[in-house]
C-alpha cells in the first residue's frame, strides 16, 4: 500500500505477516553477485528479507521489477508530482 510493504507467508491454510515496513523507506535490493543467480531482498534500517528463494534467477529478476514498479507506484499515490 501507499503507507506499507507486508510480506505474508502462507503455511497449511494460515498466513502470518513476516516482513512489515514504511513503503516510504522500503529498499529492494537485487544482489547479482551469487553463482546460483540474484539474490532479492527487502530492506530497511539494517534489517533484510530474502524473497523469491524458490523462483529460478530470471523469475527473480521479474520479481524484482515488479516490486520496483509496485512501490515506485505506492510512493507516487502518497506523494503525488506536482
Amino acid at each position: 500500500t501507499s503507507g506499507e510493504v507486508r510480506v505474508l507467508r502462507e503455511l497449511g491454510g494460515r498466513s502470518r505477516v513476516v516482513w512489515s515496513s514504511p513503503t516510504a523507506f522500503t529498499r529492494l535490493e537485487l544482489d547479482r553477485s551469487d553463482r546460483q543467480g540474484a539474490v532479492l531482498r527487502l530492506a530497511l534500517s539494517g534489517k533484510r528479507l530474502g524473497i523469491g528463494q524458490a523462483l529460478g534467477p530470471r523469475e527473480r529478476e521479474d520479481l524484482a521489477t515488479s516490486i520496483e514498479a509496485a512501490i515506485r507506484q505506492a510512493r507516487a499515490e502518497r506523494h503525488p508530482a506536482p
